[in-house]
């Protein structure tokens, strides 16, 4: 989803494309 941001840390914990 966030695709064009940089997944942040707490997000890469979730999912991260």
């Amino acid at each position: 989803m966030d695709s064009a941001l940089p997944c942040p840390l707490y997000k890469l914990q979730h999912h991260c494309p």
